[in-house]
């Protein structure tokens, strides 16, 4: 997904907790973190 098609995403949707609710989705479609670049809370 390029920078433009993510800006589009985004202006697709009116209110802040759509476009938040959207982010979270995009989150959840990333891979795990390693555990070599992970730091303690």
């Amino acid at each position: 997904m390029t920078v433009d098609e993510l800006v589009e995403n985004f202006e697709f949707f009116d209110d802040w907790e759509d476009r938040y609710a959207y982010l979270m989705e995009l989150g959840d479609t990333l891979p795990a973190l390693a555990d070599d670049v992970k730091v303690p809370a």
